[in-house]
């Protein structure tokens, strides 16, 4: 193994299909993990309900608090 990279995968456009595909066999209000292989390079997929669910909130605020400073 040369390295493990960690990242959101929103940033991982490339996969977006696959991802889609492996997402849709699971259940998102449990923890799951998923692999697939590419370009011969393992990605590991996983997948935090209450990670998922905080971000949501993170985000949902910073675009209330946007729209309020627009106003």
């Amino acid at each position: 193994m040369e390295y493990i990279k960690v990242l959101p995968a929103a940033r991982y456009s490339e996969f977006a299909d696959n991802l889609l595909t492996l997402a849709a066999n699971q259940a998102m209000d449990k923890p799951w993990v998923g692999q697939m292989l590419s370009q011969q390079r393992r990605l590991v997929i996983a997948h935090d309900p209450e990670v998922a669910a905080r971000r949501t909130r993170a985000r949902n605020a910073a675009i209330q608090e946007l729209l309020a400073l627009g106003q």
